[in-house]
């Protein structure tokens, strides 16, 4: 008698592990066991399926560029001046390859260096993102993402977007001069660095020195300092002297104060690159040399 009730105390035993089993978890009386989602909305996305601009932005882009695009070590990406100029196109390639020397010659070229100076995001380059999630970083960011404009992106995020979405029109330009410079170093004027070396004394030594080596106790610092210059690419300077980093006070091309109001020609822009690319030249073998 015994042994019959253990042998059918092992079939029962068995038998409800094979229910759990093939239910998963379900009892088939319409209970969920603990940890398991009861609707599908609540089920986790795997990383592909997120779609969410907020959530891939702040994945994968906030670190350097900003909580919100602006504010980070990079130069802004909240900025209607930069979105107005930057080609969607060569926004979207950044994103997808990243800044990297051994797929940008010009890079290469320009610094001598072989670090990578921005990771790619593609999945195709062992990245993490997808063609459309690519797609969503680059088309939102030239379009002007809601929750930047109109929303909180520290509230629910779901909520923040849905919202915003509802009253979004896009960047404001309607306080940028016109026409606009030209963004990509490509396409714009060939600089003189001759000519770029009066205009920086003209327009950025109050903040930068005469030269470039910075001002003490003033906040501009130094941009012809080797470290610097050994991880910015031409391509940066020419942004940021567009568009300025006005979260640290320096102001776009068009608010310069000693411009009394005018701002500065693609041709002008193009001269203070050449200078200031010209300074990274003596330190071409080595951009960071150790004193002895």
């Amino acid at each position: 008698m015994i042994k019959t009730l253990m042998r059918f105390s092992c079939v029962t035993a068995m038998a409800c592990s094979m229910l759990v089993t093939t239910t998963g978890c379900d009892d088939g009386f319409g209970s969920f066991w603990p940890g398991k989602p009861r609707y599908p909305e609540d089920m986790p996305l795997r990383p592909d399926q997120v779609l969410s601009f907020e959530l891939l932005y702040q994945a994968q882009c906030a670190g350097c560029h900003g909580n919100q695009g602006k504010g980070g070590p990079a130069a802004a990406l909240n900025d209607a001046l930069t979105m107005s100029i930057m080609p969607e196109d060569y926004l979207l390639r950044v994103i997808s390859e990243g800044v990297n020397p051994n797929n940008d010659p010009e890079i290469a070229k320009t610094l001598g260096i072989e670090e990578i100076l921005m990771p790619a995001s593609s999945r195709k380059l062992n990245g993490m993102l997808t063609d459309e999630q690519l797609m969503i970083l680059a088309k939102t960011l030239k379009e002007g993402p809601p929750s930047w404009l109109h929303g909180d992106a520290d509230s629910d995020t779901e909520k923040s977007e849905e919202n915003a979405s509802k009253e979004h029109s896009g960047w404001d330009t309607s306080h940028l001069p016109s026409p606009l410079p030209t963004y990509l170093i490509s396409k714009a004027p060939k600089g003189s660095a001759q000519r770029g070396g009066e205009l920086f004394r003209t327009y950025c030594s109050s903040c930068h020195g005469p030269e470039g080596g910075g001002i003490p106790n003033v906040a501009g610092g130094s941009v012809i300092e080797a470290s610097y210059l050994a991880l910015v690419s031409n391509q940066y300077l020419r942004w940021v002297i567009i568009a300025g980093r006005p979260e640290w006070g320096m102001p776009a091309y068009h608010e310069l104060p000693e411009a009394n109001g005018h701002a500065l020609t693609d041709q002008q822009i193009s001269d203070l690159v050449a200078y200031i690319s010209s300074r990274r030249e003596q330190w071409a073998e080595d951009p960071n040399p150790v004193n002895p």
